[in-house]
């Protein structure tokens, strides 16, 4: 797969979720200024995805540095992130 594509097919809930808020907040934007003019509405997807972005990288951050004391509770987990049985 090309990166896009596996981007896409490992964010697209982020995405959908993004690009629904987004029609929204331009909606609300719109009908608030009684006029069509671009504002920050529009930044609603990208800054979303920086978002998942950052919290992505401070958990794996965490994980690398603390080991399993940020795992939940009692889960254990293989090195490919699956449970396992105690």
């Amino acid at each position: 797969m090309k990166k896009m594509e596996k981007y896409i097919v490992r964010n697209w809930i982020w995405l959908v979720t993004g690009l629904i808020l987004t029609r929204k907040a331009v909606e609300f934007a719109y009908a608030e200024r009684g006029c069509v003019a671009f504002g920050g509405e529009w930044l609603v997807l990208p800054v979303m995805m920086m978002l998942v972005h950052i919290v992505r990288d401070v958990r794996s951050s965490l994980f690398a540095t603390f080991g399993e004391e940020v795992d939940a509770g009692d889960r254990r987990t293989s090195r490919h992130h699956r449970r396992m049985a105690k």
